[in-house]
């Protein structure tokens, strides 16, 4: 509109007077762009496990829970609420402070439980800084908010699953909780036990016996991604020969390419000791020779040379 009503006419004050009337129009307002999100600010870097701890609660089949995840070790905690009073939140808490100790922070949505004057006062007695994010920003407590919506997608595969036909939404929990913790998370590249506790938990994987049903890699078909099922060591082997023979390749290839080059460095030193033999023999023959001598020139023999002809005196015509 700016442009269109400069190239027509012009006056001071033009593209006020025109900004005025539209933000006037009621049909251009109803129909304007949402504004600009706000660029968020990020929490600060966590110093180190329970620098800052992350609360949300979660509500899974006719459940709820309350979710406990540290921002620096990404360590998760899932405890069932049976009551949704501060009380109880606190007493839950306790039992968590009870074996990781007291956080430093404590960041949590605006939830009634959150904000009641027992809450608060339990936070201050131990020292904990509490804050809340604000209203109808849920972003703001985004550790927490992610770790509810993984929790709530795990939890609902795993329901859906045929083979935990019959397992209690409890184990499911455990067992997902059990995964979550040993697996590296994209963040930090390390296992949230590895940063809690300096090691790795102890899996299935590492206390497999011979006769167990496994599913390994089938490697016969390099082009087809395939799971083979196997129940010992033997049927474990067939599957890892390709596997075994790509090792043994590329061991000797890398043989082969060290021969290779220590062949080129003796080839190297070789030319390096005849040329330096050529050297020393130039060198011989520049000292042998004087310069103070003279040279003499062969001589030539005149061979076929014409005979000097001898001229005589012409004879006088008498007259």
């Amino acid at each position: 509109m700016k442009a269109v009503a400069r190239s027509y006419f012009w006056w001071p004050g033009l593209d006020k007077e025109i900004e005025s009337y539209v933000k006037s129009c009621e049909v251009c307002v109803s129909c304007q762009a949402s504004p600009v999100v706000d660029r968020q600010a990020k929490w600060a870097e966590a110093v180190g496990p329970l620098d800052r701890v992350h609360l949300d609660f979660l509500y899974l089949n006719n459940k709820n829970y309350l979710v406990w995840i540290d921002a620096f070790t990404k360590w998760p905690e899932v405890i069932e609420m049976s009551k949704m009073n501060s009380g109880y939140l606190i007493e839950k808490l306790r039992e968590i402070f009870g074996r990781f100790g007291l956080p430093n922070k404590i960041i949590s949505d605006n939830g009634p439980q959150f904000r009641s004057s027992e809450f608060i006062e339990f936070c201050k007695q131990n020292g904990i800084v509490f804050y809340t994010s604000p209203p109808f920003h849920p972003a703001t407590n985004g550790a927490a908010e992610n770790a509810v919506k993984s929790l709530k997608r795990g939890i609902y595969k795993a329901l859906k699953d045929k083979i935990n036909k019959g397992v209690t939404v409890s184990t499911l929990i455990n067992r997902y909780l059990f995964m979550y913790r040993n697996s590296p998370h994209w963040t930090t590249n390390e296992c949230p036990a590895k940063l809690m506790f300096g090691r790795k938990l102890k899996t299935r994987n590492e206390v497999f016996k011979e006769g167990d049903v496994v599913y390994a890699r089938d490697f016969s078909n390099p082009n087809k991604k395939k799971l083979g099922k196997g129940s010992d060591r033997r049927s474990l082997e067939e599957f890892s020969k390709y596997d075994d023979y790509i090792k043994n390749y590329e061991k000797e290839f890398l043989e082969e390419v060290k021969e290779k080059e220590n062949e080129i460095k003796t080839q190297e030193l070789e030319i390096k000791k005849a040329s330096e033999k050529v050297d020393e023999k130039e060198k011989q023959n520049i000292t042998d020779v004087n310069v103070n001598d003279k040279f003499s020139l062969p001589e030539v023999k005149q061979n076929n040379v014409r005979p000097v002809r001898n001229k005589k005196s012409p004879k006088r015509l008498d007259l």
